[in-house]
């Protein structure tokens, strides 16, 4: 079966939506998963985030968006890893991988009151 451009665009485009690797892609396709690979780049799509469905495979359904919940809320490292039966370190990196880092605003307000404190009382 021949596949046009316009069709494996269109198969790669809902297959990247839908979190499927490269090589579920080809076997939609037909194709080999390189050639696959390489009109997914041409389309310019990036490869699927494949962390929230490994994630739940381990932890159980629902776990990530109860894991972005916990993050969300503010939830302490050591309570995250209690939930989930992991290091508070792993935590830790979780919530900069999902969130970015949450060193960034306390480090801007730490410049901040040193930079007041520097200038003085304002009159």
């Amino acid at each position: 079966m021949r596949v046009t451009r316009d069709e494996a665009e269109a198969i790669i485009t809902t297959g990247v939506l839908q979190g499927l690797s490269d090589t579920a892609i080809a076997r939609q396709l037909a194709l080999p998963p390189s050639t696959a690979r390489y009109w997914r780049i041409q389309a310019g799509w990036t490869r699927a985030d494949k962390f929230p469905g490994r994630f739940e495979r381990r932890h159980g359904p629902g776990s990530f968006a109860v894991l972005c919940a916990l993050l969300d809320a503010g939830a302490a490292i050591t309570a995250i890893g209690h939930r989930f039966g992991f290091r508070a370190e792993y935590a830790r990196q979780l919530r900069v991988r999902l969130n970015g880092s949450p060193l960034v605003p306390l480090h801007a307000q730490a410049l901040r009151r040193a930079a007041s404190a520097a200038t003085g009382p304002r009159a």
